[in-house]
């Protein structure tokens, strides 16, 4: 069994950098990140506490936001990642129940390979394309931008985004125990071999029912992964005795981190 997180993660070293640089830029130009090219880091581990919405993961440390309700953030593969540093990167745009898109994918490896694929894509709406297509140029705002990140970090932008993201996955897939819906999957955490997912029943009255059957004999991975699939077929702010169940679940699991997530949700 991998030891468990319960405390807040410490910001890892890119982004300790990534504040100092802030800090020159705004001291030569008078101006922040979000300035320049619309998108703020979130240097303050506390921050992730108040950040509530019932689809993102509930394993997810927020690093960016932005002014349109699309966010990024490390996922700890529930509170088992030692550093921030080696964490995989996810984009999460809040969406309707119902939709076909999933709202989270991972879109980086780690932090690094996330500011590699900011220099490449230049464009922070465009941080989950899988293609290779060029984009209008930049102003020289922006331009300024993704030089010093370039040049502090010594990265070089992606020969091709699309090759990337395909190897991105292609390792995910192999690394975790079992695959979720939206690609993210479930790392191995406990002993157990046998692993099965949670098919929910569209037509059912009451889920609580079966997912408290499910997790009658579920593995621990199995438990988590179908909790990332709730999170994006159910709306849990509104299922009180569901998020009560898995509350208690998590508690009973040691789960601590995430089940600060999941109570901000019955408030």
């Amino acid at each position: 069994m991998k030891s468990i997180r319960t405390g807040n993660y410490e910001l890892p070293q890119t982004m300790v950098m990534l504040r100092e640089l802030e800090e020159e830029i705004e001291a030569e130009t008078g101006k922040v990140f979000a300035d320049l090219v619309g998108l703020s880091f979130s240097y303050f581990p506390e921050e992730n506490n108040y950040f509530s919405y019932a689809s993102a993961p509930i394993d997810m440390v927020l690093m960016t936001f932005t002014s349109v309700d699309s966010y990024c953030g490390f996922i700890t593969e529930f509170s088992t990642i030692d550093d921030l540093e080696n964490a995989p990167i996810v984009l999460f745009e809040p969406l309707r129940i119902g939709d076909t898109e999933y709202s989270a994918k991972i879109i980086a490896n780690n932090i690094r390979d996330f500011l590699r694929l900011l220099i490449t894509v230049k464009n922070i709406f465009s941080l989950d394309q899988e293609d290779d297509e060029k984009h209008e140029e930049q102003t020289a705002e922006e331009e300024f931008f993704y030089k010093r990140i370039e040049e502090r970090f010594d990265l070089k932008p992606f020969e091709s985004v699309q090759q990337y993201k395909q190897k991105l996955m292609q390792i995910r897939s192999r690394k975790v125990a079992i695959i979720t819906k939206n690609g993210i999957g479930v790392k191995g955490i406990s002993n157990e071999n046998s692993h099965g997912a949670f098919e929910l029943n569209d037509k059912s009255d009451n889920i609580l029912i079966e997912v408290k059957r499910f997790f009658e004999s579920a593995s621990l991975e199995s438990k988590l992964a179908c909790i990332r699939d709730l999170q994006e077929q159910v709306s849990l702010e509104h299922g009180l005795d569901l998020l009560n169940f898995l509350i208690d679940e998590m508690t009973k699991l040691g789960f601590m981190n995430e089940v600060k997530k999941l109570s901000t949700f019955t408030v």
